[in-house]
Parts: C-alpha cells; sequence; structure tokens
C-alpha cells in the first residue's frame, strides 16, 4: 500500500557515514557505525530482484507518482544550499506551487518546506560539526533571510540553539579525546 521512492544514494550515503565513523571515532561511533550497516543492508535487501518479484505489481499510476516525488527530492538533495522557498523550486521544475505543496505532502505525508527545513537543518549539522563555519556564515551559506530565522529553525528542529548544539558535539568530542587517551595510557 506505499509509495517506495528509489534514490540513487539509498546506499552510498550510510555507506559513506559508516567509513567516516570508522575512521573518525568519535563518541559513539561503534553504535552508529552498526546502524549505518544495518542500513546497507536493508536497503540492499529492498533493491533485491528477488523480493521485488514477490512484491504486486504496482499501476503506472504509482510509478509516475515515485518519478515525480523522487525528481523533488533530488533536486532538494542536490540543492539544499541554494533552496530559498517552495515557490522556487515549483518555478525550477516548472509546477504550479500549490499543486506541488499539495501533492508532496499527500505522497510523502510530510509538508515539502518541512522536508525543506530539515535537510537544511541536516546540512547545517555537518556544517558545524566538521567545518569551520561559524553560526552566521551557515545561516548565509543555506540562504537564510538572517541568522535568527536561521536559529530559530535549527532550534525547532534539533531543540536546541545552533551554539547550543556546537556547544555540545565539541564537549563530546573532547569526552571522547580524553577517554581514548586514558584507555591507551592504562593498555
Amino acid at each position: 500500500p506505499y509509495i517506495l521512492v528509489k534514490d540513487r544514494h539509498d546506499v552510498m550515503d550510510p555507506f559513506l557515514r559508516a567509513i567516516n565513523e570508522l575512521y573518525s571515532k568519535t563518541l559513539l561511533w561503534y553504535q552508529m557505525l552498526q546502524s549505518y550497516c544495518e542500513q546497507i543492508v536493508i536497503q540492499a535487501v529492498r533493491d533485491s530482484k528477488v523480493i521485488r518479484k514477490s512484491w504486486p505489481e504496482r499501476k503506472s499510476e504509482s510509478r509516475s507518482v515515485s518519478t515525480e516525488v523522487y525528481k523533488i527530492i533530488q533536486y532538494v538533495g542536490e540543492n539544499v544550499e541554494q533552496i530559498t522557498s517552495v515557490r522556487q523550486i515549483a518555478d525550477t521544475l516548472c509546477y504550479n506551487y500549490t499543486y506541488l505543496s499539495h501533492f508532496f505532502a499527500r505522497v510523502t505525508g510530510i509538508t515539502l518546506q518541512k522536508y525543506i527545513s530539515q535537510k537544511k537543518i541536516e546540512r547545517a549539522r555537518q556544517l558545524l560539526k566538521y567545518q569551520e563555519f561559524s553560526v552566521t556564515e551557515i545561516a548565509e551559506r543555506l540562504n537564510y533571510e538572517s541568522v535568527q530565522s536561521f536559529s530559530k529553525a535549527f532550534r525547532r528542529v534539533m531543540g536546541v540553539s545552533p551554539t547550543a548544539y556546537l556547544q555540545r558535539e565539541r564537549h563530546q568530542m573532547e569526552a571522547y579525546g580524553e577517554e581514548t587517551a586514558q584507555r591507551r595510557e592504562s593498555q
């Protein structure tokens, strides 16, 4: 009864993140590595021809819906830093703004605006954690109107401000570094 949207990066994204965890060995790296490995296996099973043969055939309408949603998700994934509004996506992909918003929400169960916001915050977390960008630079890079609107959106999704998130991440990394040093000394 569900429409699955295939993304060409389904296996690569967790695979690359797993490798990153393996080499960086930050706090709770083993649990993250295990989670990414499980994602890879699940996606491989989903993509398996054996499993697909047992699925009932979907109507051609479902395939076109999946294709259209895939285009939108792919566009957001590839252009998350440049996106300023749902209207911009609608114009770029040649959709009516109202149709696109309702269509995406009906098919995925999440509004397109919320999806974009989540993807922007996901990118902001990466930039905060792995790059040397300030909160102001990240807000500008992700095309937020102001630092305040970025902070508000970040807090809405993450439950903390970007600055508090960054401090928490740095504290966890320092704690992990101390823990690793202690283990090496005891060996």
